[in-house]
């Protein structure tokens, strides 16, 4: 196995529009307890919200990753407020 920093145009480019397939290789391949890694239904955290919440509204902030509020400040408060 190896490794290296994934961020970057080229790394970015070897999984450019095979997203799921790479994310899948996480919860599928690398999960501890196969039998506990989150379903493929799970994996639509909006519609999984509309289980436990009656007013769900889901939205994507493109070019932003796991840090949303550092990357993409402007955008998520924007979303939070027009919620709210």
């Amino acid at each position: 196995m190896w490794h290296f920093r994934f961020h970057g145009p080229t790394p970015e480019a070897l999984v450019k529009g095979r997203e799921a397939i790479y994310f899948a290789y996480f919860w599928n391949d690398l999960a501890a307890d196969k039998t506990r890694s989150l379903s493929t239904s799970d994996r639509a955290i909006g519609q999984q919200m509309k289980v436990v919440a009656n007013n769900v509204t889901s939205i994507v902030l493109k070019n932003s990753g796991h840090w949303v509020m550092e990357e993409k400040p402007k955008e998520t408060m924007d979303a939070l407020l027009k919620f709210l």
